[in-house]
């Protein structure tokens, strides 16, 4: 990525990229889904190719030092079907900007330690794993439907209001737990309906 156009779009973006930033700009949903529910299952064994990629960089970026939202709307990210490249490290950041992701697959580790959110939503996604200790938010942390195959640590994270990972699916770290949370402070409703991990 090289120097912006003068609506802070870098050079080098890729054409789903483009949609991305177009999109987190009016707070609209940026959905790269293809309408047939196989194909859009991020848990399938269906590869999503480079129509459906944005490097874990650009995510970054928007999230750390995005441009302005257009006049008259308000700036989130907002991602449906998306396969995001690389490590999202987003650690020791504050995250201003909205942020919620359906159906979208995580090629690396989402890395978040004390980084700081308004609200965090992940729905159905699937991730390597999560390492967020000390995570705060101001508001919710959403994780129902996700899978995550090594695990998650939310060691002394501080959760605003409400944590929901319901019907969640966790595979074990290399150390064999599947949830590390000692520490965490939930400020009001913890939900963990039908969760299935398989570590401790």
């Amino acid at each position: 990525m090289t120097e912006p156009h003068e609506d802070g779009m870098p050079e080098g973006l890729t054409g789903p990229e483009r949609a991305v930033w177009r999109a987190f700009r009016i707070g609209r949903t940026c959905d790269l889904t293809e309408g047939i529910a196989e194909w859009d299952d991020p848990f399938g064994g269906r590869e999503w190719g480079e129509e459906r990629s944005v490097r874990a960089d650009v995510v970054a970026l928007l999230l750390l030092d995005g441009p302005p939202a257009r006049s008259g709307r308000v700036a989130a990210l907002k991602l449906r079907g998306v396969r995001i490249t690389g490590v999202l490290n987003l650690a020791g950041g504050t995250i201003g900007p909205y942020v919620e992701l359906h159906g979208c697959r995580f090629d690396g580790e989402v890395v978040l330690p004390e980084a700081r959110f308004g609200t965090l939503r992940m729905v159905e996604c699937a991730l390597p794993r999560l390492e967020a200790a000390r995570l705060h938010t101001e508001g919710d942390l959403h994780l129902p439907r996700c899978r995550v195959r090594r695990g998650i640590r939310l060691t002394d994270a501080q959760i605003g209001t409400d944590l929901l990972i319901n019907q969640i699916q966790v595979w074990p770290d290399r150390r064999g737990r599947a949830i590390t949370a000692d520490g965490m402070v939930v400020a009001q409703d913890l939900q963990a309906e039908l969760i299935e991990t398989h570590g401790s």
